[in-house]
């Protein structure tokens, strides 16, 4: 789902001269938001987000939720600048609570 703009996104970053790292892990799970969520991730809305996140309350650290945040942030600001996407529903999520 959604994979033509998750592979343009890729090659956006790498052309950023992000690491390969950053660039896997974000697209990694970007692939499993769209995988678990049933959706083109361009697509998604607020409620798409918040109950990927609460599916993960247990399995996930705080860490991880904040990371993961991070990598959909990084997507919707992407889709934002390309003109994919007049919105980003993050606004509405809000950030998570950072680990101390």
């Amino acid at each position: 789902m959604g994979s033509g703009r998750i592979d343009e996104w890729e090659v956006w970053q790498y052309a950023a001269r992000l690491s390969e790292v950053t660039v896997t892990e974000r697209v990694r799970v970007l692939r499993i938001f769209a995988t678990e969520a049933g959706i083109d991730p361009a697509d998604a809305t607020p409620l798409h987000v918040v109950r990927w996140y609460s599916s993960h309350a247990d399995d996930w650290s705080q860490s991880t939720h904040c990371t993961y945040h991070s990598y959909l942030a990084a997507w919707f600001k992407w889709l934002q600048l390309q003109e994919y996407r007049a919105d980003n529903p993050l606004v509405k999520v809000g950030a998570p609570k950072s680990p101390d």
